[in-house]
């Protein structure tokens, strides 16, 4: 399987939740600006946002970094 990005698997968890980008960046703490720029490949993800979303997504951090 090939390494997925942090945006794509963020990407993926949006879309299986049946979420919307604003409804993820309001209950993670996260400016919706952001999470859009994420997703458009603008910005990466840093430990913060990963934090905060492997919480919201209840995962392990280690699903938002690629090997």
């Amino acid at each position: 399987m090939p390494p997925v990005s942090g945006a794509d698997m963020l990407r993926f968890l949006i879309e299986s939740q049946e979420t919307t980008q604003a409804k993820v960046a309001a209950e993670a703490g996260i400016a919706e600006s952001t999470l859009s720029e994420i997703l458009a490949g603008k910005r990466e993800l840093n430990r913060k946002h990963i934090e905060a979303l492997a919480r919201h997504f209840h995962v392990s951090p280690a699903v938002f970094m690629s090997v």
